[in-house]
């Protein structure tokens, strides 16, 4: 890839902090699986937990500015709408979420092997990862 590194790592480090504050709380043997796969001119992110799952009616939610379930307890529900701005904004990627109540989440994110670099902005500068 020729992308931003830094990004994934935030992108990456959201979904694992979100996984561990809202999906695991009752979850004897918390897992969570991290897959890439190479799609012709795309790398398929998946990541996957086995927590507790988001109701259908949140699906849409969950992406917003400030939506938690964690209110008071220290959560901002900043880290999704991040992942997911992130992931359409900076990497001009885009992401797809399946979740059922008890079956855990499932974030599919399809991002560009060569990140598209805005003119003007850091160019002449390779990140290879």
């Amino acid at each position: 890839m020729n992308s931003l590194p830094g990004v994934l790592t935030q992108i990456i480090s959201n979904l694992i902090m979100n996984s561990i504050r809202h999906a695991f709380s009752d979850q004897d043997t918390p897992e969570i699986v991290i897959s890439f796969e190479d799609e012709g001119e795309h790398i398929i992110f998946e990541y996957r937990d086995n927590g507790c799952g988001v109701d259908q009616s949140l699906h849409q939610k969950i992406f917003e500015p400030f939506f938690t379930s964690k209110r008071g307890q220290g959560g901002s529900g900043l880290g999704l709408n991040l992942v997911f701005n992130l992931t359409n904004q900076k990497l001009k990627g885009a992401l797809e979420f399946e979740s059922k109540p008890n079956e855990g989440v499932h974030f599919i994110l399809r991002i560009p092997k060569v990140t598209p670099i805005p003119e003007g902005s850091m160019q002449g500068h390779d990140f290879q990862i």
